[in-house]
């Protein structure tokens, strides 16, 4: 009996300290994360001067949100993005959306996809909530 009574203390115990640390209602981020999907869709396709279009979003799993972006650049010029330099410059422009504290709290995580003109694949960058903290 005192064993029984010492597992079911214990596991209320370590249920209690995992929930300590996450104070973010399920349900808001959930919310959140499917506005701010439609608002991208809604407002897409956006233009970055000449040379890149982001065409649509979708929401993925683990709170990701793939971004389907298209470079309207020189094959070659593609070939060579530093695609460091890239991800710095996407998670700068993630820091200044207005819903940042947001994105931060709810922890989303954004997948760009990036293809030339002709819809041809040319690479991917993953930003989580461990790269813009």
């Amino acid at each position: 009996m005192k064993k029984c009574l010492l597992i079911a203390i214990i596991s209320f115990m370590i249920a209690g300290f995992n929930s300590c640390g996450n104070n973010v209602n399920e349900k808001e981020r959930q919310d959140f994360f499917k506005s701010q999907v439609e608002l991208l869709n809604e407002t897409c396709p956006i233009e970055f001067g000449d040379f890149m279009t982001i065409e649509k979003a979708i929401a993925m799993p683990n709170y990701t949100i793939k971004i389907y972006s298209t470079l309207d650049l020189d094959p070659e010029l593609c070939a060579n993005i530093d695609k460091d330099l890239a991800k710095q410059g996407a998670i700068s422009g993630l820091k200044m959306e207005p819903d940042f504290d947001l994105i931060k709290k709810y922890e989303l995580s954004y997948l760009y996809e990036y293809r030339n003109a002709d819809g041809q694949f040319l690479y991917d960058l993953l930003i989580t909530p461990e790269d813009y903290k």
